[in-house]
């Protein structure tokens, strides 16, 4: 799943790679808002936005995305409402449910011997952003250590220019268990393909994120804390 950084990433390109992640990968297709986010990643000029990663591995990654829509692809700004629809399938059986799911996206399942949500690492992150008046809200309302909630409030602190704390953030709330997460969910996308061909589109982004966090990890030097995973999907 990794991809060479083919340069290291400014702080702006670093908020806008989360941001564009975080939004993907935590707002249901359903949603408007959602509508720029995948118009961009659907866009021909996506690999100038990951300018860092090799264009061709980036451009490969979005024609698989593409395809997983059953297209070659995509001209114009507004997304076709069977796009929505199909992708929207996709995102409930990947992050909501109702069944158990393969591939929770919060850290605490990852981080806890017993995985639960808000689990102690839950209220470390918590106390991490208090301490540091950062509020943040989780786009389905539930835990912040969502992986999406975790690299929007990372994008955040990019704008802001907030590096020491975006190294933190990511140091001891996200690479511990980031990797594991996105390798569950490519791996979980995959699985689901022939019930639900959009779900690959899920696994390029994983892709794409798993990318992204080794070279901004890489380019800023950020070691990560070492932690025990326990998720049966963490393989580590």
């Amino acid at each position: 799943m990794d991809v060479h950084a083919a340069g290291s990433p400014s702080t702006g390109q670093i908020g806008q790679s989360l941001n564009v992640l975080g939004a993907l990968l935590s707002i249901d297709p359903a949603d408007q808002d959602l509508d720029p986010v995948l118009a961009h990643v659907l866009d021909s000029d996506l690999a100038a936005s990951w300018s860092y990663l090799p264009a061709q591995s980036v451009q490969s990654v979005q024609k698989r995305m593409i395809a997983s829509l059953g297209q070659e692809a995509f001209d114009g700004a507004i997304l076709p409402l069977a796009w929505k629809k199909s992708l929207h399938e996709a995102f409930r059986d990947l992050f909501v449910g109702p069944a158990p799911l393969s591939a929770p996206p919060w850290g605490s399942v990852y981080l806890a011997e017993e995985p639960a949500l808000y689990g102690v690492s839950t209220m470390e992150l918590k106390g991490f952003l208090s301490a540091n008046g950062i509020s943040a809200v989780s786009p389905d309302g539930g835990p912040e250590d969502h992986f999406g909630t975790l690299c929007l409030i990372a994008a955040w602190l990019a704008a802001q220019d907030r590096l020491d704390l975006l190294d933190t953030l990511l140091g001891e709330h996200v690479l511990p268990w980031g990797f594991a997460y996105l390798d569950a969910l490519g791996e979980a996308a995959l699985a689901i393909a022939q019930d639900n061909p959009p779900a690959p589109f899920y696994s390029g982004a994983a892709e794409l994120a798993a990318s992204t966090l080794h070279a901004m990890q890489e380019a800023r030097a950020i070691p990560a804390t070492k932690k025990p995973l326990y998720h049966p999907q963490a393989e580590r």
